[in-house]
């Protein structure tokens, strides 16, 4: 007896065509919802959902509830995407020591995974729009701001790309990923230690601008509280700069200022410092007043630990090398590409 095909003849019709707008949206991409290809092609959304299904089977597409069909990529595919992608690190022109070894980490990451990467300076979103020719778009964007990141500068390169990662800012309720160190974590781990070395008379001590560094001190004073100590204004120590400004002077400032106001001498017997470039000024200042940071107070510094100077070699740094942050990056940007739909991730 002969067996009949249970398959429709216009499913059979319509997959070539499918598989058309497959080949035209390439690896990654997102082919037309089921409504918009059973308008186009003239058959009924059941067909087309069975169309997509066997096509879902071949491991051609693969379908995500509520968000839509996105093209797989073969092995061929993904190397040859792999060699022909372009990472842009978009990096604020304001001096910064860590900025620069995390440029360097995530270029060399971007290289040793076989990307080509770009690295672009900017003053400002006016000229990054003047930077970016619209006909040269990225595979992704790095962005690393100064403290504060521009919203219309992150609008402007979501329009241009999927795939925008800022570094060093948690962000949140934006369709941008990003990536920042665990301020808490480091915060807490810094007043164990220095408790458990019998230390109650601690500050938080930064150079950078106060309206940058809310969440920070807001962990400290949770922590000081839970602590048993002093969490009062009194233990908090800013400089008064503006974004953008030099964190060092800042800190430098901020030291003789109290020094000054304490007959030369400390109110405090450790610090948590929340930056490689406040410590700077800390320790110019100490020496200048007579006082050593290794003997007079005791210091920890919240930054990478890897950075290659004699002082950060003397320095207590709690954090997450350069290295470690760049391969992150790289990470995060290859599981975007994987799975265009995942959620955005802090």
């Amino acid at each position: 007896m002969t067996r009949t095909s249970s398959r429709s003849p216009v499913l059979d019709t319509i997959l070539p065509n499918i598989r058309e707008y497959i080949k035209s949206c390439g690896p990654g991409g997102k082919i037309p919802t089921i409504r918009e290809l059973s308008v186009n092609l003239g058959a009924s959304q059941v067909t087309v959902r069975q169309a997509i299904q066997l096509l879902e089977q071949e491991g051609l597409v693969k379908a995500y509830v509520g968000r839509g069909t996105y093209v797989t990529s073969n092995e061929a595919d993904k190397q040859q995407a792999i060699t022909s992608r372009t990472i842009t690190v978009l990096r604020s022109d304001w001096p910064s020591r860590r900025g620069e070894e995390l440029t360097r980490s995530i270029y060399q990451a971007a290289r040793s995974h076989g990307y080509r990467p770009a690295v672009v300076t900017y003053t400002d979103y006016e000229q990054i729009r003047d930077l970016l020719h619209p006909s040269a778009v990225s595979d992704a964007y790095i962005l690393q701001p100064n403290s504060l990141c521009s919203v219309q500068l992150l609008a402007f390169l979501r329009n241009i790309s999927p795939n925008v990662l800022v570094e060093g800012m948690e962000l949140t309720k934006v369709d941008v990923d990003s990536l920042a160190p665990d301020w808490q974590q480091s915060i807490v781990m810094s007043l164990s230690r220095l408790t458990d070395q019998g230390h109650k008379s601690i500050m938080l001590i930064s150079g950078e601008p106060r309206v940058t560094q809310l969440s920070q001190i807001t962990f400290f004073k949770s922590a000081m509280q839970l602590m048993g100590l002093k969490h009062d204004e009194s233990v908090i120590g800013f400089g008064d700069t503006q974004p953008g400004q030099c964190s060092t002077q800042g800190a430098r400032t901020f030291i003789q200022n109290l020094l000054e106001q304490n007959d030369g001498k400390l109110p405090c017997s450790a610090m948590v410092v929340l930056s490689y470039a406040s410590a700077v000024g800390i320790v110019e200042a100490l020496q200048q007043a007579g006082l050593n940071h290794q003997d007079d107070v005791t210091m920890i510094v919240l930054d990478n630990p890897d950075m290659d100077t004699q002082l950060a070699s003397q320095l207590n740094m709690i954090g997450v090398t350069a290295a470690m942050t760049g391969q992150a990056i790289i990470d995060r940007l290859e599981a975007r590409w994987a799975d265009p739909p995942l959620p955005y991730e802090n």
